[in-house]
């Protein structure tokens, strides 16, 4: 019985080999295990991270051919064209994963996590810190310093003008007026906030340019390009981190995957590119 080396499942129907040197370069630009391996390492009380990087060890390490089934070499085949020889899964040799490496859904699985192989300073092995880096702490508030600049510079361009406009039109410093300006300007700068950041974040920069200053950028879970709608709930999540005495900012120096409050809200990450 022959196991596919990407989801985990038997094979059934027709399978293929891939070198592992064709698999690692699928991984560099962007092939990634099914949704269905993160759901059965639950089971077995393992996190999305323990996963990843146990995935990752054995992309880094494992000398032989992976053997995908045909709904993950058509995964695959997003990423890199295979040109080896495909075989029936009846007939399929054994690796030497399958007597070595445990599989999650076995009873009593333990995962080991080896450091990566490395041959070299000039290879081409697969690190962890190249398939996922989270921006630390200080990296985010540095860039949230030069955003709060940024927005300040073009919040008071916008209020200067604005505060011009309504002198001339209304000619008038009663506290009505000024509670009406107040208002205005108060929703002015709302708007331009999210507007700011929401637009940013779901270009085809992925950040703000505090964030692109830094070098980092914000995906969602799975380390896609997030959407206009996602940005904005993340940007109004964060003003429930900060209502909690900035608890949900703090979160980022503690958390497995650096994510603040308004980070899991929205399901996103920040990570370095």
């Amino acid at each position: 019985m022959a196991y596919c080396d990407l989801c985990n499942q038997t094979i059934t129907g027709e399978a293929r080999n891939i070198p592992p040197a064709e698999f690692r370069s699928a991984v560099l630009v962007g092939l990634r295990p099914p949704p269905e391996l993160f759901a059965s390492a639950e089971g077995v009380g393992m996190t999305r991270s323990m996963v990843e990087q146990n995935w990752i060890n054995r992309v880094n390490s494992d000398p032989t051919d992976w053997v995908l089934c045909p709904a993950c070499l058509a995964r695959y085949r997003q990423f890199s064209s295979p040109v080896t020889p495909a075989y029936s899964s009846a007939v399929a040799p054994a690796s030497n994963r399958d007597q070595a490496t445990p599989r999650l859904k076995e009873p009593g699985y333990t995962p080991a996590y080896p450091p990566p192989v490395s041959t070299g300073p000039n290879d081409s092995i697969y690190t962890p810190a190249m398939y996922i880096r989270y921006a630390g702490f200080w990296e985010r508030a540095a860039a949230s310093i030069i955003d709060s600049f940024v927005t300040g510079i073009i919040g008071g361009i916008l209020g200067f003008i604005l505060g011009l406009v309504w002198g001339l039109t209304f000619r008038s410093n009663d506290d009505t007026s000024m509670l009406i300006l107040q208002c205005i300007s108060s929703a002015g700068g709302l708007l331009l906030g999210w507007l700011y950041f929401a637009i940013l974040e779901s270009s085809s920069s992925q950040g703000s340019l505090g964030k692109m200053a830094l070098g980092i950028k914000v995906t969602d879970t799975d380390g896609n390009r997030i959407g206009f709608g996602r940005a904005t709930g993340r940007y109004f999540g964060k003003m429930i981190s900060a209502l909690i005495l900035y608890i949900g900012f703090l979160m980022v120096a503690w958390d497995e995957r650096k994510q603040g409050l308004h980070d899991k809200m929205a399901g996103t990450l920040v990570v370095k590119k």
